[in-house]
């Protein structure tokens, strides 16, 4: 049996199915399939330059959340040795801060010191433990003095002598620790030096001396001075001083040192031998009695104590001071000069030996100021 399908005249289907179309509708089709073929075309070249942060945006604000390849920090902090952990951590500073440009931030220590304050704070927050934030912060202050370390050793540049600055006014040999009050002109006025009992000393008129001070920048200037004589201001009595020649540029330290006045407790510490000839061992042992002093500067690595005390040249000595927040502060250190002014009075220039970890984070905070507000 077979299936029969009707016959279909050719010229049926032509008449039906293939119509010839009318001529605008063709035209108007051809110009529809030609824009979507330009538009295509249009977007495909022009998505890459709005996709990348490659600097084609057309604004006059850096493009935000733009960020370094690790090779390019890498490459710019070769210079201070830094390990994997620390390189770590400095990552985190720029890119948890948005910073766009590192370079330009290692090249301006005070720039820099504000993404630190950020990252010293974050930590206190978002720690985990307090062993765990000591540890962050450990890290994160090793990185700050390592770029301090390696910063240029020459000053140049004016200046900027500002109110409420710490100074240290030097006379006769003995220094003392002061704030700078205001400026009038060449005169400088400055707080009432006092002894390492907090007594305001006794200096003549025309007395000349040496006003050293460190400016935001942490560079480090010096000037003679002459002592004009003592008044009174607005927040109480002053020594006013007469500038004598330009300020003078010093040698930064290898640590960032802050002036500071501050009372202080020191003990004389002795190393004395214990066990068998074949096992000898160094023990601690600390002199019970308690010495005071006036705590002029502080960094890291050291600091300078004024004091009435008898002490020599290579001297251990157990250092007990107050930090901002109330908390005491101990370490070990060994004096490596003293400067002994007419007074009686005598500077002890001290190297620390051991500084607990705590403790160098309290230090640290202190001198780079991020414990304040």
């Amino acid at each position: 049996m077979y299936l029969r399908f009707p016959r279909i005249s050719f010229y049926l289907l032509q008449d039906n199915y293939f119509k010839e179309d009318d001529p605008r509708a063709a035209v108007v089709l051809g110009i529809i399939v030609l824009v979507i073929i330009l538009v295509s075309l249009i977007v495909k070249l022009v998505r890459p330059k709005i996709k990348g942060s490659s600097g084609y945006r057309k604004t006059k604000e850096p493009a935000a959340g733009k960020k370094f390849s690790s090779f390019t920090l890498r490459r710019l902090v070769k210079p201070y040795g830094l390990n994997k952990d620390q390189i770590k951590i400095l990552d985190f500073v720029f890119k948890n801060n948005g910073v766009n440009d590192p370079e330009r931030v290692l090249a301006n220590s005070e720039v820099l010191d504000k993404h630190f304050k950020r990252a010293f704070r974050y930590i206190e927050r978002a720690a985990e433990t307090e062993e765990e934030a000591q540890k962050q912060m450990a890290v994160l202050f090793s990185v700050r003095n390592s770029i301090e370390a390696v910063k240029n050793t020459n000053v140049t540049g004016a200046p900027q002598v500002s109110e409420n600055m710490s100074a240290v006014f030097t006379l006769g040999g003995e220094g003392y620790p002061v704030r700078i009050v205001s400026t009038k002109g060449n005169n400088i006025l400055v707080t009432t030096p006092v002894n390492a009992r907090g007594i305001p000393i006794k200096i003549n008129n025309g007395a000349k001396g040496s006003l050293s001070f460190f400016t935001k920048a942490n560079q480090a200037f010096v000037c003679e001075a002459q002592v004009v004589g003592a008044t009174k201001t607005s927040k109480g009595a002053a020594l006013e001083l007469a500038r004598l020649g330009k300020p003078k540029g010093l040698m930064q330290r290898r640590f960032k040192r802050r002036q500071i006045g501050s009372r202080c407790a020191y003990q004389i510490v002795t190393l004395e031998e214990s066990g068998s000839k074949r096992r000898k061992e160094l023990k601690m042992q600390v002199d019970p009695r308690r010495f005071s002093g006036n705590l002029i500067d502080l960094s890291i690595g050291g600091c300078a104590i004024t004091t009435s005390g008898s002490i020599n040249a290579g001297t251990r000595l157990k250092i007990e001071f107050d930090h901002e927040n109330s908390a005491k502060i101990a370490v070990l250190g060994q004096v490596l000069r003293l400067n002994r002014g007419r007074s009686g009075n005598a500077t002890m220039h001290i190297k620390f030996t051991k500084v607990p970890r705590r403790a160098a984070n309290s230090i640290n905070a202190t001198v780079f100021e991020y414990n304040k507000d």
